[in-house]
C-alpha cells in the first residue's frame, strides 16, 4: 500500500538513565530532506539519526526536534587542584607571615580567595550506549509517522482509485468512438472525392495515397492502447509496498502525452469533449500523486 509524504509523529519515553521527547513532521518535496534540530551535545550522532530516518522514510522534507535530559546526573564530578592548592597555601601564609598576619587556616578562606582551585571534570557518556538508547527511540518515533503515513496513503489510494476508473470510463468512450469517427471522416472524404470527380481530373494513385495518410493521422489505436496500459501500471504501483510516487507522477504524464495526442488527432465534438474531461481527471490524480512517497 502506498503512503503519504504528509505525517506527524510525537513520542516519549522515560528511561531511568534517560528521557526523550521527539517530534517528526513531514510535508511535501521531490527528495528526502532530513532536518534534526536537538542539544548541541547530541551533534557527534546527527549524521546517524539522519541516516537513520532516510532510511525509513524514503522522501519529503522531514524535521525532526529532540529534547533529551540525563536522568541520573552522575556525568560529572569535582576535582580539587591539590598542587596549586599548596602552592597558594604556602604563598598566602608567607605573606601573612611577612606582614605580621594570621596565617591561613580556614579552606573556606582559601576557596574563596582562589575559586579555581576546584574543577569539574566530565565523566563522558558512552558514545554506543547513548546511540543505542537514541537509535530505538527515533525508530519508535518513525514506527509511528509509518502507521500515519499508511493511513493517509490508503486515502489517497481510494481516490485515485475512483479518478482512475472514472478515466477508464472515458477511455473506453473513446476507444468505441475512434473506429466510428474514422468511418464517418471516410465517408466524408469520399462525399467530398465524388463531388470532385465531375468537375476535375483525378490520379486514383495519388488520391488513395492521401487517403490512407489522412486514415493513418487520424487513426488512434495506439494512443489508447499505450493509455491503457499505463493505468494498468499506476494500478499496480497503488498497491505496492514500495516508493512509488516518482514512477506515478511519470506515469501521469505519459497518459496526459497520450490523451493530447488523442485530441490533436481526433478534430471531433464528442472526442474533444472526452479528452478535456480526460486531462481533469489527469490533473486531479496528479495533484494527489505529489502526496506520494
Amino acid at each position: 500500500m502506498i503512503r503519504s509524504m504528509t505525517t506527524f509523529a510525537r513520542y516519549e519515553e522515560a528511561g531511568p538513565v534517560w528521557s526523550f521527547k521527539a517530534e517528526l513532521k513531514s510535508v511535501n518535496t521531490k527528495f528526502c530532506e532530513v532536518i534534526v534540530r536537538g542539544p548541541r551535545w547530541l551533534n557527534p550522532l546527527e549524521d546517524n539519526i539522519r541516516r537513520l530516518v532516510q532510511k525509513r522514510m524514503a522522501r519529503g522534507r522531514l524535521e525532526l526536534t529532540l529534547q533529551m535530559e540525563r536522568v541520573l546526573r552522575d556525568t560529572s564530578c569535582l576535582e580539587p587542584d591539590m598542587e596549586l592548592a599548596r602552592g597558594y597555601l604556602e604563598a598566602s601564609n608567607r605573606i601573612a607571615h611577612s606582614l605580621g598576619l594570621n596565617p591561613v587556616k580556614d579552606t573556606s578562606i582559601l576557596l574563596t580567595l582562589f575559586p579555581g582551585l576546584i574543577t569539574t571534570r566530565e565523566n563522558g557518556t558512552d558514545t554506543d550506549e547513548l546511540w543505542a538508547f537514541v537509535s530505538q527511540a527515533v525508530s519508535n518515533l518513525l514506527d509511528q509517522a509509518e502507521r500515519m503515513s499508511l493511513v493517509e496513503g490508503e486515502a489517497l489510494a481510494r481516490d485515485m482509485t475512483e479518478r482512475i476508473g472514472l478515466l477508464k470510463t472515458m477511455l473506453q468512450k473513446a476507444a468505441d468512438r475512434a473506429p466510428v469517427r474514422l468511418e464517418e471522416a471516410r465517408a466524408a472524404m469520399q462525399k467530398r472525392i465524388d463531388t470532385l470527380a465531375g468537375t476535375v481530373p483525378l490520379d486514383e494513385t495519388r488520391l488513395a495515397q492521401e487517403c490512407l495518410l489522412m486514415m493513418d493521422r487520424m487513426d488512434v489505436s495506439e494512443e489508447i492502447t499505450r493509455a491503457f496500459s499505463h493505468i494498468q501500471q499506476f494500478q499496480a504501483c497503488l498497491n505496492s509496498h514500495e516508493a512509488v510516487g516518482r514512477k506515478l507522477d511519470f506515469l501521469c504524464q505519459e497518459l496526459f502525452r497520450e490523451v493530447n495526442t488523442l485530441a490533436s488527432k481526433c478534430a471531433d465534438v464528442e472526442m474533444s469533449h472526452l479528452t478535456v474531461e480526460m486531462k481533469c481527471e489527469i490533473e486531479k490524480i496528479r495533484e494527489q500523486v505529489q502526496n506520494v512517497v
